[in-house]
């Protein structure tokens, strides 16, 4: 398989509503974002799909610790034994001890509703948790990852820029785009995402701001897939009405 940048469909809601990716390069690989754990027959798949074994994955990063985008870690984790978890420094601890994530996200949305779309939320060793601060910079073979605390939708945000691709993996930063929502080509439908408990405007429209300044070629969104060129050159920070 030649390198690349796979889009995986975690089917989180039913097919094309959340989206992890896969970075292969020269038959190693990384994972950004993991979905739930109900999601870890995806992201193992779209491994044997680019033949990769799954002792060849080093590293798995999470743009931010709600459930739809970590809620995976801990299997994936398990499932590759030398894998290192990247995540914004505010995130490490919870993912090492999630006691007080699931409290809170069982108290938003009950523990009935939960357990149907999370299951178990189990613990990460933290000897395998690696925080990156802002602007923090590190490499993946030929590739260089650049880090950006992107506050806003959360305050455990992350954002990794990929110098091979000059594409930005953004998780929730730039909100959620269908293309069966947008009726108008040229007016893109572009959602801002916000959060029950801690969504923050102002450092939303910073996040947003920041992220078009990188002058991507593509953007890889949690919800969902990739944004071409062109629905970038159509992006407008005035999109989040908010």
């Amino acid at each position: 398989m030649t390198d690349s940048i796979v889009t995986i469909d975690c089917h989180y809601g039913g097919p094309g509503y959340a989206s992890a990716y896969l970075i292969a390069e020269n038959g190693r690989a990384a994972f950004v974002d993991t979905n739930t754990a109900h999601a870890l027959p995806y992201l193992l798949g779209a491994l044997d799909d680019a033949g990769i074994a799954r002792d060849a994955v080093d590293y798995i990063i999470v743009t931010h610790i709600h459930l739809d985008h970590a809620g995976g870690a801990a299997p994936l984790m398990k499932a590759c034994p030398n894998a290192t978890l990247i995540c914004h420094p505010r995130a490490a601890r919870h993912l090492a001890n999630p006691r007080r994530l699931v409290a809170a996200v069982k108290q938003v949305y009950g523990s009935e509703v939960f357990e149907r779309l999370y299951g178990t939320i189990e613990p990460i060793d933290e000897t395998r948790i690696r925080s990156v601060a802002d602007e923090e910079t590190m490499t993946f073979g030929t590739r260089t990852w650049r880090f950006i605390h992107t506050l806003g939708h959360a305050s455990h945000h992350i954002c990794i820029h990929d110098s091979a691709s000059n594409g930005v993996f953004t998780g929730d930063s730039f909100g959620l785009f269908y293309d069966w929502m947008t009726i108008d080509p040229a007016k893109p439908f572009i959602m801002c995402l916000s959060t029950p408990t801690e969504f923050d405007a102002p450092e939303a429209r910073k996040a947003v701001e920041r992220l078009l300044a990188l002058n991507a070629g593509s953007a890889y969104i949690g919800h969902f897939g990739e944004l071409h060129p062109d629905t970038l050159r159509l992006m407008d920070v005035g999109y989040m009405n908010i």
